[in-house]
């Protein structure tokens, strides 16, 4: 029953925020009852808290209501002073006019018709300036009728929807088509394609494809229809293909001429993505289509002129190196220089110009300068104008202009052309440095004889002609009878007669305007074919629900990959390759519609039925904006193409995406907007994802990351955490105080983190100190706490800021080349940026931040949901990045209704794009990068406590619980199955974190302060207060814990939390979480031992010895033991679990690093446990740590260790030696060296006193977690004989290996062997 569950009915709510009279409290829109006729869902908000809009996605019908509000209550009250620091941002663009409740931006999804349902939960009184509205409570009744759109909408036309493709049967072959013209094809050509001439009867060649233009992109436009081109084979009749035949055929480049009825003129367009037309050879079974010559009677109309339409436009280059966006791109280039400042811009020889006659010019410049350009154009001597263009202020300003265009529109009457040579010469002037200029295109319309270039001659129908007039067409200047076809439909030619007459060639045919016609006796030969393999994506039987889409290269990779869908997931995946789809829906040239195309064409005969309908469609393979290979120079290369806008010059307004190709519904697919926050009609279909893998290696790569994600192995609690960062006040030379914060937090704070099992983390760069260098400003605490975040294990890592395609901030929180220090393989996160670029993943130069993280081997990400180009933000939550982000992350942890498993990344995209803010323009910026199939790491079951001490939470979990400092807390619970039994089945460990109440930490002051923080009172929440870390055995799904509560904690009748979370190996995880529950008063009679714990601390592993040698980034592990616990609250000032880290000789101040968060007592003990923490690129030296550590009374203990760090690029050992020595029967040669983790190769061997190898020992490949490595020896010789009793040398070699180079070590000792 929950399989058929619509989509519809899955895009439930979006946003929800309530803000409390402190800070903001999330709280969603709960579904209180469902049938299958309707949904009903309440808002209860008895505090009268004021909170943002709520949406949700309802069924559309204009002329019945889908909907109605059962009861509502609205409340009038005066603001709260606590609000008011928030409430501007709250009521931003909500009219106090407008309805509570009302239905938007109408529009179609997966077929059926819907709209956007806005409830305002908080307006502004009318005439007031602080009595609120507030919702009170409401219940609202949604209908699930289907409104199904017609199905005779869905089908622009038949062809889309062929059962078949001729492609399936017989052998094909494809041939380019670079040029307009009729196309000769000879035996040598044909058997250079390896076709046996000798077996095929030339009546049987066919000639297959399209027109090759660019496809329309809305989807009820006609699609282009894969069909038989009629053709001619001369010599046909005798059923061989002899010496002397040919095919003749017309062909056409993809680039288009396009004749305006309305003005009588012609315009051109370059087809964005391809160079290159096809067309498709077979010799069939049947005969072929022939071309049938028309042979007119002579008419009264003789025309011997023509006015011809001549064009250039060249695609060379763009305006400059950050600017690689969009399809536009532009020619010849113009400097200050004086060899580049006056050029050339067209020149010809034109047969038969009709001297005396008007020229008609237009051009278009582009200019990239400070100052204003200025571009003279002169048809020879003649000045036709100066085109000025404006200059651009701030040629590095991300957000401006990479340039600015210009037109000139000239006539110029009584031309006369010296030889018929017509040149046009355009002179650049700007007054500034760097100044550039281009030129984009020019038309020329000439007035010309009908006479041949090359004996070829292209020509067009008079402007005053008719479908109904017929004329005489009479050419001069052929040697031959030419061969005249009517091309203005390229793939239906019309064959003519022609009659000779003198020294002309006169052909009868209409004079309908803007047709156009080629009259040839000379022939174009194309370029070298290839044979095609047999295909049919059309011919599929089944529905797939997945859809990836490929090229040659990665095939195999994209095969293997939907067999572990089918596996893993119950996908039922289907795979394509692009050239296929090319091949079947675009006539074989590459065009973005024609991918869409396939798309639509599976979507389409889904038929009404929701489950029938694909859910996802992944692109397994990078994609570069330049479609043609324009750039000679480029790293990467077009492996799957993506969509780039039209707008190329722009960069706020020029933008890549694969939301594009699942707008499926008939009226969508131009995707037109005027930027800024405009909101679209139109919502994506399915769930787009992107693998951005360049070479086999790297999809392996992704691919094993993928699998290690879903891999129950690496599951733990870091599935439960998401880490939010953001930017600090400082950006340049602009001051934005706090906006980053509040963008961070108020996201953070949108999440029903109890309702989900989630904990929170906060990088907020503005609490880092910063310091100036040559490098500028830098954040290096920040830094690094963002690094141990993703390498300690955080689910999502979601940054608010300023950024670009290698960075995040200016001050470096985060860099590209920081990605060689995670170490994170096992704990795979999933990055957000809501920042500018830093998923750019079409650069053809170097793959974004975003992509490194994802191809990382060694950690790093598994997905991103990031950004293509500039974005913006904004202090309104409901707009921009900030309410976009706010969007995402809610989605983040809703659950699939269909099963209750965590949401797909696909359908967390496809929610979130569907909203408001997601259908604006900026959100189009935004992609995912990564497996739209794969789910949220999110725990799949419910942790449930039964009990705490002897409050049983099973009959009643509202009571608020109250438990004391000192007090003993014994803690029962249960793995819950979906019908909340007790899944009997579970077994494992499970995690038990308790938290003290939440805290309201202070921003530090910052520039600009004094004009008020966007973050409400200034202040940030935070609830991380550990008062107990743990681990407990679950056995047939149940588990009891015991602990005490610590000395030190808030003494707040503020909420605390439990959160629980298991791991059973064999199956799943799951996640609880318990807020209704104080940390407040203390009991007395609790008995303190007045000991303090036990400490032992090492590096790396056990194996460490006081005073040893480690690498430069060594793990810290201490181990703690006292019979009352441990204190980690970090309530009480002083009392914290520190490590002290100080360096010989003293260089500065001693490094405090808290460890509280990082403790964990031992299983089922909650006496004993450890602490394990990465340090991180320490500096050559001598240290000595300190560990100073309290128990829950506040008794104090601390221990101190020394090492000496040696970097890993410089292999050292150290401390080698036998133990013992002398020896019997057994000894272990021991040292120390720095490369923990690396491979090394380790070779010992033992020597007489005078020289002689007697034994030798090898490790090859060893890797070691800690720093000591002890091989041992039982005393014998290489050929198993005991060795004589006397001294001994022994030769120590260590070799390593860094960026290639190889380090060997070596150390020769004495050892003493006794019988």
């Amino acid at each position: 029953m929950f399989a058929s569950i619509s989509y519809i009915q899955r895009l439930v709510v979006l946003l929800a925020i309530i803000i409390a009279p402190q800070w903001l409290y999330a709280q969603t829109l709960e579904v209180e009852s469902s049938t299958d006729t309707f949904t009903d869902y309440r808002i209860v908000n008895d505090s009268l808290k004021a909170g943002y809009q709520i949406e949700l996605t309802i069924p559309y019908n204009p002329t019945t209501q889908t909907w109605r509000v059962l009861d509502q209550e609205i409340i009038n009250r005066t603001s709260a002073a606590s609000e008011i620091d928030v409430l501007p941002f709250l009521l931003q663009g909500v009219d106090p006019d407008a309805p509570v409740v009302e239905v938007v931006n109408p529009g179609v999804f997966r077929k059926q018709n819907v709209a956007t349902l806005v409830i305002r939960v908080t307006r502004l009184a009318t005439n007031s300036t602080d009595q609120l509205q507030i919702v009170r409570s409401m219940r609202i009744r949604v209908y699930n009728q289907p409104t199904w759109i017609p199905s005779s909408l869905e089908i622009a036309t038949q062809s889309l929807m062929q059962a078949s493709t001729p492609l399936s049967s017989g052998t094909w072959y494809k041939i380019p088509i670079t040029r307009d013209g009729i196309h000769q094809l000879d035996r040598n050509y044909l058997q250079s394609l390896g076709i046996n001439i000798a077996s095929i009867d030339p009546r049987n060649i066919q000639i297959w494809g399209t027109n090759g233009y660019e496809m329309s992109r809305l989807n009820s436009d006609p699609r282009p229809v894969f069909s038989q081109i009629p053709i001619l084979v001369t010599g046909e009749n005798d059923g061989s293909f002899d010496a002397s035949d040919v095919v003749l055929f017309y062909g056409n480049s993809p680039d288009r001429i396009i004749y305006n009825e309305t003005g009588s003129t012609f315009t051109h367009s370059i087809h964005p993505y391809s160079k290159t037309n096809y067309i498709f050879l077979t010799v069939g079974s049947q005969p072929g289509e022939r071309l049938q010559e028309f042979n007119l009677s002579p008419a009264n109309r003789t025309i011997t002129t023509f006015r011809d339409f001549l064009w250039k436009e060249e695609e060379l280059r763009r305006p400059d190196n950050r600017t690689k966006s969009g399809t536009q791109w532009l020619g010849q280039q113009f400097t200050m220089e004086s060899f580049a400042r006056n050029q050339t811009i067209y020149t010809d020889t034109i047969p038969g110009f009709v001297q005396g006659s008007s020229v008609d010019i237009s051009v278009e410049y582009a200019a990239r300068a400070n100052m204003a350009s200025r571009f003279e154009t002169r048809l020879g001597n003649t000045l036709l104008g100066t085109t000025t263009i404006n200059g651009i202020a701030d040629l590095n300003n991300s957000i401006g202009r990479a340039a600015n265009v210009g037109r000139l529109n000239r006539t110029v009457n009584n031309v006369s052309l010296t030889n018929n040579v017509i040149t046009i010469t355009t002179g650049f002037e700007n007054g500034g440095a760097n100044a550039f200029g281009w030129l984009d295109w020019i038309r020329v319309y000439v007035t010309r004889e009908l006479r041949p270039k090359n004996n070829r001659l292209h020509y067009f129908t008079p402007d005053d002609g008719s479908i109904d007039e017929l004329a005489n067409y009479v050419m001069r200047g052929f040697t031959n009878r030419p061969i005249v076809m009517d091309v203005t439909d390229p793939v239906r030619p019309v064959l003519y007669a022609t009659r000779q007459q003198d020294d002309a060639f006169i052909v009868t045919h209409h004079t309908r305007p803007g047709s156009r016609f080629t009259a040839q006796t000379q022939f174009l030969r194309p370029e070298q074919g290839t044979r095609v393999d047999n295909q049919n994506l059309r011919g599929i039987s089944d529905f797939p629900d997945y859809i990836i889409i490929t090229n040659d290269v990665l095939l195999q990779e994209a095969l293997n990959f939907a067999d572990y869908r089918r596996a893993n997931g119950g996908w039922n995946p289907v795979v394509a390759r692009q050239d296929q789809i090319f091949n079947e829906f675009g006539g074989g040239v590459m065009d973005i519609s024609a991918i869409r195309d396939y798309i639509r064409f599976l979507y389409i005969r889904a038929g009404q039925n929701d489950d029938r309908i694909p859910r996802h469609v992944l692109f397994f393979g990078d994609s570069t904006f330049d479609y043609k290979g324009i750039l000679s120079d480029a790293r990467l290369s077009n492996q799957v193409i993506t969509y780039q806008s039209f707008e190329s010059l722009d960069k706020s307004n020029s933008f890549a995406s694969d939301d594009f190709f699942v707008l499926l519904d008939p009226q969508e697919g131009l995707w037109l907007s005027s930027g800024g926050f405009n909101i679209s009609n139109e919502r994506i279909d399915m769930g787009v994802g992107r693998i951005p893998v360049q070479t086999v290696q790297e999809a392996r790569t992704v691919i094993e990351k993928i699998r290690s994600y879903e891999d129950p192995s690496t599951f733990g609690d870091w599935r439960t955490l998401f880490t939010f960062s953001s930017d600090d006040d400082i950006n340049g030379s602009r001051i934005e105080r706090d906006l980053h914060v509040w963008n961070a937090e108020g996201t953070a704070e949108s999440i029903d983190r109890d309702a989900a099992g989630i904990r929170i983390n906060k990088i907020y760069q503005i609490n880092y100190p910063v310091i100036n260098t040559p490098l500028g400003r830098l954040a290096p605490e920040a830094n690094q706490a963002f690094i141990n975040s993703i390498n300690n294990g955080t689910l999502i890592m979601n940054y608010s800021g300023h950024g670009s395609e290698q960075l995040l901030s200016a001050e470096q929180l985060f860099k590209s080349d920081d990605i060689i220090r995670l170490n994170n393989s096992d704990k795979l996160t999933i990055m957000v940026t809501a920042t500018c670029d830093f998923g750019r993943f079409d650069d053809p130069d170097e793959q974004s931040g975003a992509e490194k993280m994802i191809l990382y081997p060694n950690g790093g990400s598994v997905a991103a949901f990031t950004t293509t180009r500039v974005v913006f933000t904004s202090d309104n939550i409901n707009s921009y990045n900030f309410g976009l982000n706010v969007q995402l992350s809610q989605q983040m942890v809703v659950r699939d209704p269909a099963n209750g498993l965590p949401s797909t990344l696909g359908d967390i995209y496809l929610r979130t794009k569907n909203t408001t803010v997601g259908a604006s323009f900026n959100s189009r910026k935004f992609i995912l990068l990564g497996d739209p199939a794969m789910r949220m790491g999110l725990p799949q079951s419910q942790v449930r406590i039964s009990a705490i001490n002897e409050f049983d939470l099973e009959s009643d979990s509202s009571q608020n619980l109250t438990l004391r400092a000192l007090d003993q807390a014994q803690l029962t619970g249960f793995v819950a199955n979906a019908d909340g039994t007790v899944n009997s089945s579970f077994n494992g460990e499970a995690t038990i974190q308790v938290f003290d109440a939440n805290r309201y930490l202070e921003l530090p002051n910052f520039q600009n302060r004094s004009a008020g923080c966007y973050t409400p009172n200034c202040q940030y929440r935070v609830q991380n207060d550990m008062i107990f870390n743990g681990q407990v055995t679950v056995s047939n799904g149940r588990f009891s814990s015991r602990f005490i509560i610590p000395n030190d904690i808030a003494y707040s009748d503020d909420n605390g939390r439990i959160l629980i979370y298991g791991k059973d190996p064999s199956a799943a995880d799951a996640v609880g979480s318990y807020s209704n529950i104080t940390f407040n008063g203390r009991n007395p009679n609790a008995v303190n031992d007045n000991t303090g714990p036990d400490i032992q601390i090492y590096l790396n592993d056990t194996d460490f010895i006081d005073g040893g040698l480690v690498n430069d980034s060594p793990r810290l592990i201490v181990f703690l033991e006292d019979q009352s616990g441990m204190n980690t609250a970090g309530a009480g000032v002083g009392h914290e679990l520190v490590a002290e880290l100080s360096r010989r000789p003293a260089s500065n101040a001693a490094r405090t690093i808290i460890l509280n968060n990082y403790y964990r007592s031992e299983l089922d003990d909650f006496t004993r446990g450890r602490v394990e923490y990465p340090l991180d690129r320490l500096e050559d030296g001598i240290y000595t740590l300190k560990v100073r550590a309290w128990d829950v009374f506040n008794n104090l203990s601390e221990q101190e260790i020394t090492f000496e760090v040696a970097k890993t690029e410089e292999l050292a050992i150290r401390h080698v030696y036998n133990y013992p020595n002398p020896m019997s029967g057994y000894t272990r040669f021991v040292f120390e060296h720095n490369q923990a983790g690396q491979e090394i190769d380790v070779q010992i061997r033992i020597f007489t006193l005078g020289g002689r190898p007697v034994a030798r020992l090898s490790r090859p490949n060893l890797i070691t977690s800690g720093n000591l490595v002890q091989i041992p020896w039982d005393g014998r010789d290489d050929d198993m004989n005991h060795l004589a009793a006397g001294t001994y040398l022994y030769h120590v070699q260590v070799k390593g290996t860094h960026n290639g180079r190889t380090i060997t070590r070596e150390k020769i000792e004495k050892l003493v062997i006794i019988r």
